[in-house]
Order: structure tokens, then sequence, then C-alpha cells
């Protein structure tokens, strides 16, 4: 079947609560499409939805490293929500910090950077690290703009 007839098939498995039959057309139309960005987002928010966020990233992935300004930084933020609900804290920050340096150069990343950074607090009690980190990605995810994906992953 053509990209076109998988989306379709994609969306109406979807709708009929069927996520994984879902995906699994919209995985067929990746393979036979890679660099279809819209296809790999909707394929995303279906792993996300479903709580399979392993299956999200590597789209996720894709998207920042292939997409448009906007849609890179959406990737990236979908991302940190990604490491942020795992528990990667680090990762997650260094995720917000690359979109937000994408969503508005000069935007005060460096200051953020600068304070987080390894060498800035070599001095300071490893819990307060770990809160700072914390507080850093939550503060970070609300200066991106708003997506509809990865709203489950929190």
């Amino acid at each position: 079947p053509s990209p076109e007839v998988l989306l379709k098939l994609g969306a109406a498995w979807l709708a009929a609560n069927e996520p994984e039959k879902a995906a699994a057309a919209w995985e067929r139309t990746v393979v036979l499409n890679p660099g279809d960005l819209n296809v790999r987002q909707r394929l995303a928010e279906t792993y996300v939805s479903n709580a399979l966020l392993d299956k999200a990233i590597p789209h996720f992935e894709y998207t920042q490293a292939h997409g448009e300004v906007a849609q890179r930084a959406n990737a990236l933020r979908s991302l940190a929500r990604i490491h942020q609900a795992r528990g990667e804290t680090d990762a997650a920050v260094e995720a917000l910090e690359k979109g937000i340096a994408l969503a508005a150069p000069g935007a005060g990343v460096e200051s953020v950077a600068t304070r987080s950074s390894p060498s800035s607090r070599s001095n300071a009690h490893p819990s307060s690290v770990a809160t700072a980190r914390r507080s850093t990605a939550s503060g970070l995810a609300a200066r991106l703009p708003r997506s509809r994906t990865c709203g489950n992953a929190r």
C-alpha cells in the first residue's frame, strides 16, 4: 500500500482505539518514507500516549536532527519530558537547553548551563545539586513552546 493508505489505516485504527495497530501501520509508512516528519510525529505521540516511551525516542530524535527549527524544539521538549518521566534529570535538562537555544537564541541558556555545570557545583552537596537540576528542568520546560506531544509523560 501507499504511504497515504497506511496513514489512513493508522488513523482508522487509532479512532477504533487500537493504538498498537495504528502504530504498526505508521511504522510501515516510516519504512516507505523515512523522511516524513509528520508520520514520525504521529507515531511518537501514539507511543507516548500508550506509555511506550522507548519506541517514541528514535522518532523524536530523528525529528530533532532533521526538522525545521520549531519541529526540532518541540522534539527536544518531548525528549526532555520522556527523560524527566524516567528520572533522567541531566538528560532532560540537556534536551531543554538545546531546545531553548533553538527557540530563542541568546535567551539565557548560557547562564543556565554555566550555573549547572560540573565546575560550578563541585562544592555543592549532592542532594542540593539534584534538587537544583530538577528545578532547572521544570523551569526550562516552561520556557519552551507548548506542544501536544508527551503530555502524558510527566
